[in-house]
């Protein structure tokens, strides 16, 4: 699943991604998006539109991150739905 295209800047690889799923949970929001970066794990950062998120869980083209509820309020997040446009995503350069 490719979600766009890349770029290398400063060592950071920078791509567009897309939402593929936002589950509201008790604690926040359960936020999947679609991306062509990877392979990813469990606990890494990835900065999703300037906001550091941890990957709660992975599959091939997607990762999942459960956002807090400060993290909605301080961030634009909270707003993102499967229609919306797409986000930028941006992850230290794979691991050779």
């Amino acid at each position: 699943m490719h979600a766009g295209p890349g770029i290398e800047v400063d060592h950071l690889h920078a791509l567009v991604g897309r939402v593929e799923r936002a589950e509201p949970v008790l604690e926040g929001l359960r936020l999947s998006l679609v991306t062509s970066l990877g392979p990813l794990e469990v606990g890494e950062s990835i900065s999703v539109s300037g906001a550091c998120l941890t990957v709660a869980s992975t599959s091939p083209g997607t990762f999942t991150a459960d956002l807090s509820q400060e993290t909605l309020v301080r961030t634009t997040l909270g707003r993102l739905r499967g229609a919306d446009p797409p986000v930028i995503v941006v992850h230290p350069p794979p691991r050779t």
